[in-house]
């Protein structure tokens, strides 16, 4: 449960400062990812954690096809005029 609260803080700061994440994040973006595969953000940060890696062609092409690839290409390379994109960020309790 703690290790699981970690995680939600560590992605909450990494989507609100996409710079900081590193390749070697990717490995727990990629986990989440396959827990929750249509949120769109975590595909960014993959394709950000990957840059310059053999992946990194599949994981662009694939932030591409779950976001659009004018949102992709400025989350990239920070075009100065739309640099920074507001994610709502939605947190579910379990049913009770």
């Amino acid at each position: 449960m703690e290790q699981e609260l970690d995680i939600k803080q560590q992605l909450a700061e990494w989507l609100s400062k996409p710079e900081s994440v590193t390749r070697e994040n990717a490995p727990v973006l990629k986990d989440l990812a396959l827990l929750y595969p249509y949120f769109q953000p975590l595909h960014l940060l993959i394709a950000r954690a990957t840059l310059q890696s053999p992946e990194q062609n599949n994981n662009l092409a694939t932030a591409a096809l779950y976001t659009n690839g004018q949102q992709l290409h400025h989350f990239l390379h920070g075009d100065k005029e739309s640099a920074h994109i507001d994610f709502n960020v939605v947190h579910l309790s379990p049913a009770q």
